[in-house]
């Protein structure tokens, strides 16, 4: 810096513009950088709140699906106990609880309790004769003003050490007084699944939480979290989503039950349709720093880059103004001695000539008739000759492909009126061979504008034709394996699509799809008023199979009394494995006639086959016909139930078409 001065104008000046342009780039790049943060952040905000609504839709129609098991049965359970007792089967309420209960997705078990407090009747029969009066459900719904409302208690430690919530319905006997209520005991695993399958990132936690602030699960809950009541953490997250009578909430801050900074979404879960006493909360959350470490590095990035730029100007500028010195005190021993100036004027020219001869491009100049003035060694060589001497004279017209050298005269006149060309052509060398070039040229005139020559520059141009013509073959070769994984992937997704509704064991349709099929012909019914026949059938004695013989002889016989049935069937009739030893037939415009004679063959058939590695092989078959006076397409599945149960009641191997004896 001694020998440069910042008193110079031109010097202050350039440094002057340096510190501006990095300032106005230290701005733009700043102003990116904060745009990418508002952008990661709303994007963030987001995905948290939609993986909320996910939970939210799900958990909203599991719990009306609930409701409406628990109203049907309360609706049911006046005739069931009168069965009961009638049928002298203390069983028969239980079973009845037990199949409601397995057909409920996320219900571990349905209890019914009296009015003193007394469990009568589970899906578990363990449980029956339990007295529940002292418990927090018993006390919540028995003081409960409204029978309409769907009760959701509080979460609770089970047996099994694990947080169990459960939703009731309030029963009333004829005065309108308590007498008691059913209630459903929900599932910890599904909620564990649910909340899982919306998680994408490490460091996201999702949890649901009951209205009055107690955890019921946590996933994943490293810290211990479930079953802590909120209620002694006045300052946790979940009460500025309460207190905000909303059902949704975005909410950012510092949480203390994990004493972490967070982005949580809020939504509040109820029934779809029936009213409740209380309300579940899911709450999706991702921790701040997990959402922002992409964008701090990408601020580290930036920063060194621009740290960098910022000196190699300064240096670069600092060099330029040290080169500049340098020139003025060579321009002044120039000054003082001409000779010496001259000489290095004339090494200059031969360095001059140096670099036109040993140029990387091919040079040529014309005459106003197009030929050849000058060239160095690459021209040459492009056209295929062994010096630039040999050139000199030549027209350049003659070394032009046949579809170029029509044009040339034209061509050549246009780039005389307009001094300058760029463009593409073929040429022929030598041998006869083509070759591709890319020229720009440009014309030399004397001070009166007189034509003197034309400068040309040519690049050879052929291995880029031949690269982009490889790249064309790469790109089809690549759009083709592109068609193939796509028709593997629809074949791969088609496979799950048949796997997802098709018993593994026996090949039969499952339940999802058994369930699929008699909604679409109940739909159909409705509209043809042709009734149509469910047959829901039971092998007898199976448990002794699986006891005395081993699960193995018991899946062949599974899959023995499957290909009778099937074989047994038309094409348009259904046959679906309802659940173990069940299964189901769905017969399509049949009356309770033909049902029956169709239900007597599929026993027979069982009944005659020969040895299915069991014995002797029965079926008990309980048959319901679905007319237009049906609401629902579970109301002829139930009846079939019912008379299923019936059949075996009355003594197994037979077809049950009306009540049980």
């Amino acid at each position: 810096m001694s020998d440069v001065s910042l008193s110079y104008p031109s010097d202050r000046a350039r440094w002057t513009g340096l510190v501006l342009l990095l300032l106005g780039l230290a701005g733009a790049l700043g102003f990116d950088l904060y745009s990418e943060y508002r952008s990661a952040h709303a994007s963030e905000r987001e995905h948290v709140d939609k993986a909320a609504r996910t939970v939210e839709l799900n958990l909203s129609r599991s719990l009306q699906t609930t409701s409406d098991a628990l109203d049907s049965i309360r609706d049911e359970l006046p005739w069931l106990l009168s069965q009961q007792i009638e049928h002298q089967n203390p069983q028969l309420l239980n079973r009845r609880l037990r199949a409601m209960a397995v057909a409920q997705t996320g219900v571990r078990s349905l209890l019914v309790v009296n009015a003193a407090g007394r469990l009568i009747a589970s899906s578990r029969p363990e449980l029956v004769g339990q007295d529940v009066s002292q418990g927090e459900r018993y006390q919540t719904i028995s003081r409960g003003p409204d029978p309409a409302l769907l009760y959701v208690t509080a979460p609770a430690l089970s047996p099994l050490k694990t947080y169990v919530m459960s939703v009731g319905r309030m029963l009333l006997d004829r005065h309108g007084k308590f007498d008691g209520y059913v209630l459903a005991v929900l599932d910890p695993a599904y909620f564990s699944v649910l909340l899982d399958s919306v998680r994408y990132a490490p460091d996201m936690h999702s949890a649901l939480i009951h209205q009055d602030g107690k955890v019921v699960f946590r996933l994943p809950d490293l810290e211990g979290v479930t079953g802590l009541d909120l209620r002694t953490k006045p300052d946790a997250l979940y009460w500025q989503h309460a207190r905000s009578g909303q059902d949704r909430s975005l909410i950012e801050g510092h949480t203390p039950t994990t004493d972490r900074e967070l982005l949580v979404a809020f939504r509040s879960i109820r029934p779809t349709s029936s009213p409740a006493d209380k309300s579940l909360v899911v709450s999706v959350s991702r921790e701040q720093a997990a959402i922002l470490a992409p964008w701090r590095k990408t601020l580290l990035v930036r920063s060194t880059l621009f740290g960098l730029v910022a000196c190699v100007a300064a240096t670069g500028l600092l060099i330029c103004q040290r080169r500049r010195a340098a020139y003025a005190r060579l321009q002044a021993i120039r000054q003082a001695d001409q000779e010496q100036a001259e000489s290095q004027l004339r090494d200059s020219e031969q360095r001059f000539r140096d670099l036109f001869v040993h140029l990387p491009v091919a040079y040529q100049s014309l005459d106003v008739a197009g030929c050849w003035l000058d060239a160095n060694q690459r021209m040459a060589d492009l056209l295929g000759f062994d010096s630039p001497q040999q050139l000199l004279g030549l027209d350049f017209i003659d070394f032009w492909s046949d579809q170029c050298r029509s044009q040339f005269d034209s061509a050549y006149d246009q780039f005389k009126a307009n001094h300058n060309v760029d463009g593409e052509i073929t040429l022929r060398r030598r041998d006869g061979r083509p070759v591709d070039v890319l020229f720009t040229g440009r014309i030399q005139r004397d001070a009166q504008g007189r034509f003197l020559r034309t400068h040309c520059v040519l690049l050879d141009i052929s291995e880029r034709r031949a690269m982009e013509q490889h790249v064309l073959q790469l790109n089809a070769e690549l759009e083709s394996k592109v068609e193939a994984r796509t028709a593997a992937l629809a074949q791969a997704n088609e496979e799950l699509h048949h796997q997802a509704r098709h018993d593994a064991l026996t090949g039969l349709a499952n339940r999802m799809a058994a369930n699929e099929r008699l909604r679409s012909e109940f739909l159909l019914m409705k509209r043809s008023l042709h009734p149509y026949a469910v047959l829901l059938l039971d092998i007898d004695h199976f448990k002794r199979v699986n006891d005395s013989l081993g699960h193995d002889a018991g899946n062949k016989v599974l899959q023995g009394v499957a290909h009778l049935l099937r074989a047994s069937l038309r094409e348009s009739d259904l046959l679906a494995r309802w659940g173990g030893e069940e299964f189901l037939v769905l017969l399509p415009a049949t009356d309770m006639t033909e049902a029956c004679l169709v239900a007597e063959k599929l026993r027979q058939a069982v009944e005659q086959a020969p040895d299915l590695g069991a014995g002797g092989i029965t079926l008990s078959i309980g048959v319901a016909t679905a007319g237009p006076d049906q609401l629902s397409e579970d109301d002829a599945v139930r009846l079939a139930d019912l008379r299923l149960y019936g059949a075996k009641k009355a003594g197994r191997n037979r077809v049950q078409a009306g009540a049980a004896a």
